[in-house]
């Protein structure tokens, strides 16, 4: 019964965004709503069927994200090493990612997370989950969120989905925080207004500091055109500028990026860690590897290559990794899909994947 509820409010509300002049926006909202609590139920009751997880061969380890909001299953990481420590804790790692059990788009909205040996991690003391409150009386979600520390000062970006009776709005977003506790209200940044069925931009943004510049990526394709990486210009994380596709050498012939991170590797080089889609494949994601040394505009594929179900993590796909270069053992974080549709976090040495990176 609720599996037939769920397929009827899904028409109702593809309904309500394809003629929003035939619905009216109260009813459209109440869809809406009805909608979010399907979701909710859906992942819950997927959740309780409690399906063993196949366990990671080293030198991969499975990370235990409970204490999120999403059942623990989590994407998209963004994770900084920092060696000072920062906040109340004096905290050496710091996380977020979003949680996105059995792919409901209601609970993708940006967690904070906290650890001292970057394996064991928790929400700090005090702190919110989700970050970010997900939407109440539209569809929309809050995701691909990523961390940038300067000057004491943390930023976390993400992306916003809003859906209304005009179409979409994706935003950059911007919050900051002394502490990990106490947080700005949100600044957006950037911000497209799209049909409804042409929101595949802005997505996974990545920033990079060069020579007090700000580099912005992000992955972005109109409707019916290639996905691609674009580059953004800063002088201060408000104002974007200098709009420019970027170049990506010796990628597999129809492999189309996803979502990317990119870090400083040494001498201003760039290496990214990219989840592309191979040969249109969107259900089997995987994770290649591309350098840059001209600030990120050309980039050179490397032959390493991490394929779904690798180290017996991820058989149905992967997802968004993270890099974290200037911790002791140079880790990557990255999630995984079983063949039940759970996704989990794990996190590996890069030299057991590149072993040319040093």
């Amino acid at each position: 019964m609720n599996k037939i509820r769920r397929e009827l409010t899904r028409a109702g509300m593809k309904f309500a965004l394809n003629y929003p002049r035939v619905v009216p926006d109260k009813i459209a909202k109440a869809i809406f709503r009805s909608w979010n609590s399907c979701q909710r139920d859906f992942a819950a009751a997927a959740f309780a069927t409690n399906d063993a997880r196949p366990a990671p061969l080293p030198p991969l380890k499975l990370l235990d994200l409970s204490c999120t909001s999403g059942f623990g299953e989590n994407v998209h990481p963004d994770v900084l090493y920092v060696p000072e420590g920062f906040g109340p804790g004096k905290w050496t790692y710091l996380m977020t990612c979003t949680p996105l059990p059995q792919g409901v788009e209601y609970f993708e909205n940006p967690e904070f997370l906290v650890s001292m040996d970057g394996i064991d991690w928790k929400v700090p003391e005090g702190g919110l989950s989700p970050l970010i409150s997900p939407p109440d009386d539209w569809i929309g979600y809050n995701s691909d969120p990523i961390l940038l520390l300067e000057n004491g000062e943390l930023n976390l970006f993400y992306r916003e989905c809003r859906l209304d009776s005009q179409g979409a709005v994706i935003s950059l977003n911007r919050l900051k925080t002394h502490n990990g506790l106490i947080w700005s209200k949100k600044q957006t940044v950037l911000s497209f207004r799209r049909n409804v069925k042409d929101v595949s931009i802005l997505m996974s943004p990545s920033i990079v500091n060069i020579n007090s510049e700000y580099y912005l990526w992000y992955v972005w394709a109109d409707s019916g055109k290639p996905l691609n990486i674009y580059r953004y210009r800063s002088k201060d994380l408000n104002s974007w500028s200098c709009y420019e596709c970027v170049e990506l050498s010796g990628l597999p012939k129809n492999e189309a990026p996803w979502h990317l991170d990119i870090s400083c590797l040494r001498d201003n080089a760039l290496l990214m860690a990219l989840c592309s889609i191979p040969d249109g494949q969107i259900l089997n994601k995987r994770i290649v590897f591309l350098s840059s040394v001209d600030n990120g505009l050309k980039w050179t594929y490397h032959p390493e290559v991490l394929n779904n179900g690798a180290y017996n993590f991820g058989a149905n796909s992967l997802y968004r990794a993270a890099l974290v270069l200037n911790s002791p053992d140079m880790l990557l974080y990255y999630s995984g899909q079983d063949m039940e549709n759970h996704w989990s976090m794990s996190v590996i040495p890069l030299n057991n994947i590149l072993p040319s990176i040093k």
